[in-house]
């Protein structure tokens, strides 16, 4: 693997313009560019930041509404624990960063290196005039696929769906990879208190009513209750079959978010003892489920502890002057079916959807998720692969190792 020095020198190899080979952050100098003439605006490239500037760009991440902290540049740090290093793409107008995005990168044998951006690009909500930024920061995109990686996923942030639009006519292509999910299910915490239980089916507004009569409790974890989370993660994985993340990346996760306010985890208790748990992160005014476990082995499930949890976390939200409550994503399909107001039951929209939509709350359809690839060939030949059983799964395994944490035995 490429040293961080080494490839820094690289990116500013790539992207040289005057002045920029001590700091690595590079301006494209191909004449006349389009990208920097927004209020001389400046955009730079680096794979390194100072503290400074990593500060000022979580202040913005954290000043977007509806951001995800997959653009803190704390989450890099996370993600560098499953082997993905960051990449930083920064508009300055008078030296502030007012645009950019933090993509992450991995390198795959045999091909190459693999970028994706989760909920970015971001522009600061001072900007007025959004349109000429969102067309720039595109471009740059654009540049940075075709000089420095092989494959480049984007899920664009919340509002933009003119990000995946201006990419699509650049030659990039609508994906199925899931990057984040595809769509979501939100409340709207600036509600009274009483009409978001008002919202929530009639057998939960009754259990959360049970609860505090039934041993049922909920408390703020903290450090000292992530192996119990990574317990509880573990058999929920082994009930519904998929590769639970290790502790110690759980752990990572925490230790490095929870300082800042950016994660809190609470557990639900019945009679005294913990058996179900959530992790929640909080970014842009909403707090987001992120990982959550049970142990089925006991009456959690049937006392429906799980939903404790999410009521007391969006009491919680609310009380913080939180904007939003995201419960993490569902089914694309279960969105639709919602946004066209259909009514559905546990069969129709599944286990676990069917315990959030029970909540009330709006469904979101996210932005396009859009990929593209140098040579665009490659996208072709990956389309001709994935069409075989075969293929299929060998797509599918490296998906999951882009999505997933280091486990334990890494």
């Amino acid at each position: 693997m490429i040293s961080a020095t080494s490839e820094q020198d690289q990116l500013a190899a790539q992207f040289q313009a005057p002045g920029t080979a001590e700091t690595g952050q590079c301006c494209p100098s191909r004449g006349e560019s389009p990208w920097a003439k927004h209020m001389n605006a400046d955009i730079s490239i680096t794979t390194n930041v100072t503290q400074n500037e990593a500060a000022e760009w979580d202040s913005l991440v954290d000043s977007v509404p509806y951001s995800d902290v997959a653009q803190l540049s704390k989450w890099a740090r996370v993600r560098q624990a499953a082997g993905y290093s960051p990449v930083y793409l920064f508009m300055r107008e008078g030296g502030r960063i007012i645009a950019g995005a933090q993509l992450l990168r991995r390198k795959v044998p045999p091909l190459g290196w693999i970028y994706y951006l989760s909920g970015g690009p971001l522009i600061a909500p001072s900007c007025q005039d959004r349109e000429p930024l969102v067309r720039q920061l595109s471009q740059s995109l654009q540049g940075l696929l075709e000089t420095h990686c092989r494959m480049l996923f984007i899920q664009p942030h919340f509002d933009g769906s003119r990000m995946s639009d201006e990419l699509i006519e650049l030659g990039f292509r609508p994906s199925e990879v899931d990057i984040a999910p595809t769509a979501t299910l939100r409340i709207d915490l600036s509600l009274d208190l009483q009409e978001i239980h008002a919202g929530m089916k009639r057998k939960l507004r009754k259990w959360s009513r049970r609860w505090p009569t039934c041993g049922v409790t909920v408390r703020t974890g903290g450090k000292a209750d992530i192996p119990l989370l990574a317990d509880l993660i573990a058999k929920s994985a082994a009930f519904q079959n998929y590769q639970p993340l290790s502790r110690e990346y759980i752990e990572h996760l925490y230790e490095t978010l929870a300082p800042s306010g950016h994660a809190v985890l609470f557990v639900g208790e019945l009679a005294g003892e913990a058996v179900a748990a959530t992790l929640y992160t909080r970014c842009g005014g909403v707090l987001r489920a992120r990982l959550t476990g049970l142990d089925r082995d006991t009456d959690a499930l049937k006392m429906n502890v799980p939903s404790a949890i999410a009521w007391h976390a969006i009491r919680w939200a609310r009380a913080e002057g939180l904007r939003w409550y995201d419960f993490g994503g569902i089914k694309a399909e279960t969105a639709e079916a919602l946004l066209a107001g259909e009514s559905l039951d546990q069969q129709g929209a599944g286990g676990c959807d069917f315990f959030k939509i029970s909540f009330g709350g709006e469904a979101i359809m996210m932005p396009q998720t859009v990929e593209s690839s140098t040579p665009r060939l490659l996208m072709t030949t990956i389309d001709t692969i994935r069409s075989y059983p075969g293929g299929r799964s060998l797509v599918s395994n490296l998906q999951r190792r882009m999505r997933g944490g280091v486990s334990s035995t890494a």
